[in-house]
C-alpha cells in the first residue's frame, strides 16, 4: 500500500502515547471511565456495559490469538448484514492484538467476496445466521485463503466451526492483549500503547458492482481524528442513545458505532427493519441516528402503514446522508421524529468532510445545503477540464479535499492510490456548488454525470425533481446511448398509483424543466424494490444494465 499524504508513516512509525489515539485505546477508556454504563443493546436481548464489551473483546483476542495465530498487522473480517454486540467485540477488540479490521460486503457475488478476502490477506473470517449459506458457497471457492471461520451465533456454526459465543465461555478471565500476542497486565492502555498513531488500523472496500472493489485504508492517528470529529458533529455524550441503522458492511456504520464509543454514549444495533426500528427506538429512548434518504421512505412507509407504530420524539438529532435530500425527505424526518434537528454531511469510505452542525437555521431555509468543511478539512472544487479552481459561487465542481480525516491511500494498489488521492489531494467524485454564503450543496456524481447533446445533466439532479413527484416513491436515472443526442436520460421510477411514462413526461413539461434533462425512456417498477448494493445503497450498475438492454432490444 502506498500512502499519497506526508506524515502518514509507515507502520510503527508516528507513535504517541496517551488514551484514546487508538481503537485499542478507546476501548480501555470506556471502561476505566463508563465500566458500569450501557453500552450496547442488539436485537437479541443482549445488553452489555463497556467493561462487559471489553471483557468480550479480550476474550474474542484471546481465541483470535490462540486458535488462528492472530497477531499484528494481520487481518480480520467479518460477514453480517446487521450489527449485533458479539461483532462489536470482534471487530473492534481485535485492535487489542494490533491486527486490522476489514469491512466486505456481504451483497457481492462470492466470487467478488473471495478476492477480496484474498486480496487484503483476511486471517478469520467471523459470519451470522443470515450469511450462512454465502459462507458455505465461499468454501466451495477456497474462502479467499481464510485460514479460520467463526460464526458469530452458536446454533449457526457450520462443522468445524466455532461460535464466538463459545469462545467467550473458553476464554472467560482472559487478560489484556498486546500487539505482539503476549498476554499483559490488566492495565488497560499499556499493552495497547505499542500500536502506533501511523498504524493501519482498518480497511473499508467500497461497494462497487463491477470490476474490482477498491480497499480504502485508515491509520489509527486518521480514524481518532475522524470519530471524535463525528462525535462532535453529532452532538454525542455519554448521556446519548445512538440508534445504529447502517448494516456492518458500511463505512457508516463505523463511522457511528466509533463516534459513539468516542462520547462514551449507549449504541442500539440491529439488523435494520423499519418497524423494528421505529419500535426499539422508543423503548431505547433513542437521541441520534444515521440514516440515509431510502432509510427515511421506509420508515415513513412503515410509520403510516402500522397502527402500533408512533413517532419517536425523544429523537433530538438525525444525521441524513449519503444521497440527495429532497423536501419530501424533509418533511418525513419532521413526520417521523417531531423533536429532531437534521443534520446534513457529506462523507465517505475515504474522510469526513462537511457538515452543518445539529441547530443550523440555514439548514432549515435551504433543504438542498450539505453544510461547509469540518474542522481541519480543507476544500476546493475543481472543473476538470480545464484544471481551474473554482471560486465563484453558483458554478458546479468536483469536490478535492485534504487534511487530517483523508484516508491513507488504496490497500495494494499504489497506481490506484495515485489516482485517487494526487498530490495529497483526495479526488471525491462528487458534484458541489457553493452558495453565496459559502454553504455547499449536492448536485451528483460526476460518474453519474451524462452529456447529452454535448450539454451536461447531472443524474441526481433529475432524479429531485422526479421525486417531487406526489405517486413517485424513488428514481434512479441512467445514461443509455442514443443516435441523436449520444446519451440520454432512463428512469427507474417506483411508484403507489398507476402511472404512465406519458403522464410523466407532461407533468415534467408542465413545470419547464430542462428538456436536455428530461428521460426519454422509462421502467416503471410499481412498489416493488430497487436492486441494493447494501441496505441503503441503491445498484446503480445494475439499474444502468436493465435500461441498456432494454433499450437493446427496444
Amino acid at each position: 500500500m502506498s500512502s499519497p499524504k506526508s506524515g502518514a508513516g509507515e507502520p510503527g512509525q508516528g507513535r504517541r502515547q496517551g488514551q484514546g489515539e487508538t481503537l485499542a485505546e478507546v476501548l480501555a477508556w470506556l471502561e476505566d471511565n463508563f465500566g458500569g454504563d450501557e453500552a450496547v443493546a442488539d436485537s437479541e436481548g443482549r445488553r452489555w456495559s463497556f467493561a462487559e464489551l471489553n471483557d468480550h473483546a479480550r476474550r474474542t483476542c484471546a481465541a483470535y490469538r490462540e486458535l488462528a495465530g492472530v497477531g499484528a498487522g494481520d487481518r480480520v473480517s467479518w460477514l453480517a448484514m446487521g450489527s449485533s454486540a458479539p461483532l462489536l467485540a470482534a471487530s473492534f477488540g481485535t485492535k487489542k492484538l494490533g491486527a486490522v479490521p476489514v469491512i466486505v460486503n456481504p451483497r457481492s457475488s462470492p466470487e467478488r467476496i473471495c478476492w477480496m478476502l484474498a486480496n487484503a490477506g483476511v486471517k478469520v473470517l467471523a459470519y451470522s445466521a443470515d450469511c450462512r449459506d454465502l459462507v458455505r458457497r465461499l468454501r466451495d471457492l477456497g474462502a479467499g485463503g481464510v485460514s479460520r471461520l467463526v460464526s458469530i451465533e452458536q446454533e449457526t456454526a457450520l462443522p468445524g466451526d466455532i461460535s464466538l459465543e463459545e469462545l467467550a465461555g473458553d476464554f472467560a478471565g482472559a487478560g489484556e492483549c498486546s500487539p505482539a500476542g503476549a498476554a499483559g497486565a490488566a492495565g488497560a492502555a499499556g499493552a495497547a500503547g505499542e500500536t502506533g498513531a501511523g498504524d493501519i488500523c482498518l480497511i473499508s472496500y467500497t461497494s462497487g458492482t463491477t470490476g474490482h472493489p477498491k480497499a480504502i485504508v485508515h491509520t489509527e492517528q486518521e480514524w481518532a481524528w475522524t470519530t471524535a470529529v463525528m462525535a462532535y458533529v453529532l452532538g454525542l455524550s455519554h448521556a446519548d442513545v445512538a440508534m445504529v441503522a447502517m448494516p456492518p458492511a458500511f463505512i457508516g456504520w463505523a463511522h457511528a458505532t466509533c463516534a459513539a464509543f468516542r462520547a462514551g454514549a449507549k449504541q442500539v444495533v440491529q439488523r435494520f427493519e423499519p418497524a423494528h426500528f421505529l419500535q426499539s427506538a422508543r423503548q431505547e429512548h433513542g437521541t441520534h441516528a444515521l440514516l440515509s434518504p431510502t432509510l427515511v421512505r421506509l420508515l415513513l412507509a412503515a410509520l403510516r402503514s402500522g397502527a402500533e407504530l408512533q413517532p419517536v420524539e425523544s429523537l433530538r438529532t438525525c444525521l441524513v446522508g449519503g444521497e440527495a435530500v429532497t423536501t419530501e425527505v424533509i418533511a418525513a424526518v419532521n413526520e417521523l421524529f417531531p423533536n429532531a434537528r437534521r443534520v446534513s454531511s457529506l462523507g465517505a469510505t475515504e474522510g469526513i468532510l462537511l457538515h452543518s452542525g445539529s441547530a443550523s437555521d440555514y439548514l432549515d431555509e435551504h433543504p438542498s445545503a450539505i453544510g461547509k468543511p469540518v474542522p481541519g478539512m480543507t476544500i476546493e472544487l475543481r472543473d476538470e477540464e480545464s484544471g481551474e479552481v473554482i471560486t465563484s459561487h453558483g458554478r458546479p465542481g468536483v469536490l478535492y479535499a485534504r487534511g487530517p480525516g483523508v484516508a491513507a491511500g488504496v490497500w495494494g494498489d499504489p497506481e490506484a492510490t495515485a489516482r485517487a488521492f494526487p498530490g495529497g489531494w483526495w479526488r471525491s467524485g462528487d458534484v458541489l456548488v457553493r452558495d453565496e454564503r459559502g454553504w455547499y450543496g449536492y448536485v451528483g456524481r460526476d460518474d453519474h454525470m451524462f452529456k447529452s447533446g454535448n450539454i451536461k445533466v447531472y443524474a441526481e439532479d433529475v432524479e429531485q425533481r422526479l421525486k417531487a413527484h406526489p405517486a413517485v416513491l424513488d428514481a434512479v436515472v441512467v445514461p443509455v446511448p442514443d443516435a441523436v443526442f449520444g446519451t440520454v436520460g432512463f428512469a427507474h421510477v417506483r411508484h403507489d398509483v398507476p402511472l404512465e411514462p406519458e403522464s410523466l413526461e407532461r407533468w415534467w413539461k408542465e413545470r419547464s424543466y430542462e428538456g436536455y434533462g428530461r428521460p426519454r425512456h422509462w421502467r416503471l417498477w410499481g412498489t416493488d424494490p430497487f436492486p441494493m448494493v447494501t441496505d441503503a445503497k441503491v445498484d446503480r450498475r445494475r439499474l444502468r444494465a436493465l435500461a441498456e438492454e432494454t433499450t437493446a432490444d427496444g
